[in-house]
């Protein structure tokens, strides 16, 4: 049996700036007995970092000077990145996430971009339950965050009944959870789902208004256990506490990338490990080295490329540039 644990994303109309508001709907999948030990762990966080849940909205700096008594508003900023991070870490390290969004200012109206959005989620459901749970044929139930939006819920009404009937593991009805405020901490995986959410509408926006950009940090830690293919990865199947030091060190990067920028009175520009951190760079050109290798036919019909080997090169060659550069 499967639980899904989902919320929604920008559903609050385009905003003053223009920017595409990218409705969508995330959510994490996983068995019963996973959430069970999910909840432990993801309460056990918070308490140490000494925050009653997780609600990316609020550690917004802009949600913060409007609301200056929210209790985030007290933390300096280090300690609001240290949070997200870590939370961002334990969400990303068992659950399958997947979901889906449309670009509203694409379409006629919200309920469309909604609806759009909603066929994209249950598609990706299915996408997802056939590549990590391809044997289970049970009914996978579905937890929403407690949600007031009309025109959504209505939405959610008519297309999960729809989904059903493409997909007889989804059920027709689901339940509707306080992430804050829910008996037994039942509702505490819709935490996981609304930092899902925001981030990937964060990286979405962007990608409707601007066009295909490199993955952030978060995106590359909230995602990676949907990664199966591509330069990336290698970073699914990797242990927990290397992943976790990979992504302080992205996270140093980022910091010298910013302080540079700044020394040099240049504009402040999103950092893109792809670009700018060694070992995420070499996984990349090590991927673009294998497609290259394989549009040769004579490679491409030895079977000799691997890019499981590349990676792990990769891997063994960012480890000894760390030692060296520990060494200096």
């Amino acid at each position: 049996m499967i639980a899904v644990y989902a919320d929604e994303t920008g559903t609050g109309g385009i905003p003053k700036s223009g920017k595409e508001p990218a409705p969508g709907v995330y959510g994490y999948l996983a068995t019963p007995e996973y959430w069970d030990q999910f909840r432990l762990k993801w309460q056990a966080m918070l308490d140490n970092h000494g925050a009653p849940y997780f609600h990316f909205r609020e550690l917004n700096p802009d949600f913060q000077k409007q609301n200056p008594d929210n209790y985030f508003s007290k933390w300096d900023e280090e300690r609001k990145d240290n949070f997200i991070h870590d939370m961002a870490f334990l969400a990303g390290s068992g659950p399958i996430p997947f979901g889906g969004n449309a670009p509203q200012k694409r379409r006629k109206n919200a309920q469309m971009a909604y609806e759009e959005a909603f066929d994209c989620f249950f598609s990706d459901f299915t996408t997802q339950m056939d590549v990590h749970f391809q044997s289970e044929k049970e009914l996978a139930s579905f937890f929403f965050a407690k949600n007031d939006n009309e025109k959504w819920l209505c939405v959610l009404n008519a297309k999960i009944k729809i989904a059903w009937q493409r997909d007889n593991r989804i059920a027709k009805e689901y339940i509707m959870l306080d992430p804050q405020n829910s008996e037994h901490g039942r509702g505490i995986p819709c935490q996981a789902a609304d930092m899902l959410a925001f981030v990937h509408r964060q990286n979405i926006s962007t990608i409707y208004d601007e066009g295909l950009k490199h993955c952030r940090i978060l995106d590359i830690i909230v995602g990676r256990k949907a990664i199966t293919v591509g330069a990336l990865e290698p970073l699914r199947s990797m242990e927990d506490g290397e992943f976790y030091d990979l992504i302080q060190d992205m996270r140093r990067a980022k910091k010298g990338y910013d302080t540079k920028r700044k020394r040099l009175g240049l504009q402040k520009k999103t950092f893109y490990p792809a670009l700018e951190h060694p070992f995420i760079r070499e996984l990349h050109l090590k991927w673009h080295a294998m497609q290259s290798a394989l549009d040769n036919p004579i490679v491409r019909t030895s079977g000799r490329v691997s890019f499981k080997s590349l990676a792990r090169t990769a891997r063994q060659q960012a480890k000894q540039a760390g030692e060296k550069k520990t060494g200096a």
